[in-house]
């Protein structure tokens, strides 16, 4: 037979609830900021999807297949792949610059002043 469980319900301290108060108050401070943080996030991923499509065209541009670009890169077939169609990828600098090596293109990162 299952055990179980009883919830038990009791009041709070006068402690608790002072403790419970100060959490949902700087709960609500840091929601501001996390929701920054996760939007910025979101819009770095979107300018390495960008990146990731534009080297895809230049491969279909060229005429290359993924198995051109694995021999001339020395990046495996299936990872290529992934990374062109996978919308989590989440390649390194050093691999997006071996498929732009590969492809005949120049990676360049650029700093720019915030908007």
């Amino acid at each position: 037979m299952p055990t179980i469980r009883k919830r038990l319900m009791r009041r709070l301290t006068t402690a608790e609830v002072a403790r419970h108060r100060r959490i949902m108050k700087d709960v609500e401070r840091s929601k501001q900021a996390i929701a920054a943080r996760g939007r910025s996030i979101l819009a770095a991923h979107d300018r390495l999807r960008h990146a990731l499509q534009t080297l895809k065209s230049k491969r279909k541009e060229r005429g290359l297949s993924l198995a051109d670009v694995q021999r001339l890169s020395g990046i495996d077939r299936a990872r290529l792949s992934r990374l062109e169609s996978d919308p989590d990828a989440n390649p390194t600098v050093e691999t997006l610059d071996r498929i732009a090596q590969a492809l005949g293109v120049e990676l360049r990162i650029a700093i720019v002043e915030s908007r």
